[in-house]
């Protein structure tokens, strides 16, 4: 079939043509025109992407591309050269490698690409993860921080006072190294002192460290002494410990043990206060909770009580005590409280009362004074007798004088005497001791 094709300025003279040489009539020809089509549309030339990917040590990367209709992957760098024109996303996805994760960085990429522009350049860039340590501490009192230091991959310290997790851009060896914990006068031991670990990129690792009560305390109580006077305590334990005490005292952070506490004597004042017990072992463990030492002093003093016999109503003698802190003088019959323990005298001396004197049958005695106990000492007085000494002048020789002698009781005793050998005579009367 032959085609042929006239335009419409000499269609009509074409129909006539057709129809002069037909030999029909020109009028009797029927139908409109045909219709000529455009001509078809020339196809948009593809569009071009090519992806870079950076930062893999080697290994496959994990790339997704999606589009207008389009869903591609990706290992390394790539080129894509039919790609319609259109927005894409560009997923990076992690991978692993021998030396740890790897990520996008970022992970999402968007790009548009035109048909039949230039290509669009896409750079996919991955880089490792952090490595981690996470850290965990225990024991430690509470709010109080721990002594731990952490050093990184690149052996970087840092302190870690509680439970943490750390992270570092390296990879490799972790460790930590801790040390004893003091707090309120208490030891916490550490358990392990040090420890490693190590961790790739993107991964953690895990170490633990452990505080528990190293040590312990004693409280020694001191009592008895009076208020100014120290004591002699002294504490003595593992460890070459060694401490003396001047008071009452909680001594703490000992190492657990057997300690030796030991007390000795204190004079003040001319008395000995002896201590209760003067030796005590004390056992110390690890705990919050102090070993109770009681020591209790006791003034070595005792009393004497000291009366006096063979004396009128009314007569009071004075005696004297000399012993171990110094001499005293005593009135009367007393008793006499917190004498030092000891050997004491009692001195007693020869005395005038209403005209009556009176002597001490033994003028000292020694006396014993012990703890605790009353010591009595009795003093036996008896009485002078008096002598009176008459001088007689006037007489004949050979009379003898009458002479009568009132003693202050109120009692006559009459006396004679006679002629002295020699001038004056000279009569002595002695008088009877007073009722």
């Amino acid at each position: 079939m032959i085609q042929l094709r006239f335009s419409r300025s000499v269609l009509p003279f074409v129909l006539l043509y057709f129809a002069a040489c037909s030999g029909g009539d020109p009028q009797t020809v029927a139908g409109p025109p045909p219709t000529v089509p455009p001509p078809a549309a020339q196809p948009l030339p593809p569009g071009v992407l090519i992806l870079t990917v950076e930062g893999l040590p080697g290994v496959a990367a994990n790339i997704s591309l999606v589009g207008p209709g389009i869903a591609r992957t990706a290992t390394a760098t790539t080129s894509w050269s039919d790609l319609p024109g259109g927005t894409y996303t560009i997923t990076l996805a992690p991978v692993r490698a021998a030396t740890g994760t790897y990520v996008g960085n970022p992970s999402t990429i968007t790009a548009t690409v035109v048909s039949g522009a230039p290509p669009t350049t896409v750079a996919a860039r991955y880089e490792p993860l952090p490595s981690a340590l996470a850290l965990t501490v225990t024991g430690a009192p509470a709010g109080v921080a721990a002594p731990v230091t952490v050093f990184t991959p690149t052996d970087s310290g840092m302190s870690a006072e509680n439970s943490r997790v750390f992270t570092h851009r390296a990879g490799g060896r972790w460790r930590f190294v801790a040390d004893t914990l003091r707090s309120g006068g208490y030891r916490y031991a550490p358990a392990p002192e040090a420890a490693e670990a190590s961790a790739l990129f993107g991964d953690t690792a895990r170490l633990n460290v452990n505080f528990s009560l190293s040590s312990g305390a004693m409280a020694v109580a001191v009592a008895g002494l009076p208020v100014g006077t120290s004591p002699q305590v002294r504490v003595r334990g593992p460890n070459a410990f060694d401490r003396t005490l001047a008071a009452s005292a909680t001594l703490t952070d000992l190492a657990p043990g057997s300690y030796r506490v030991t007390a000795a004597p204190v004079s003040q004042s001319g008395i000995t206060y002896q201590p209760q017990p003067d030796s005590i072992d004390v056992s110390v463990t690890a705990s919050l909770v102090a070993a109770p030492v009681n020591i209790s002093y006791a003034a070595q003093v005792g009393r004497l009580s000291v009366t006096a016999s063979g004396l009128s109503g009314g007569a009071t003698p004075t005696f004297t005590l000399s012993g171990v802190n110094g001499v005293r003088q005593v009135d009367g019959t007393t008793t006499l409280d917190s004498l030092p323990v000891g050997q004491y005298l009692l001195s007693a001396v020869t005395f005038t009362a209403s005209d009556v004197r009176y002597m001490p049958a033994q003028a000292t005695q020694s006396v014993l004074i012990t703890t605790g106990t009353t010591t009595s000492a009795n003093v036996a007085f008896i009485v002078v007798p008096t002598v009176v000494d008459i001088s007689l002048t006037g007489l004949p020789s050979g009379v003898n004088a009458s002479i009568t002698v009132t003693p202050p009781a109120g009692r006559r005793s009459q006396s004679q005497a006679q002629r002295a050998s020699r001038p004056p005579a000279l009569a002595s009367g002695a008088c009877p001791p007073r009722p």
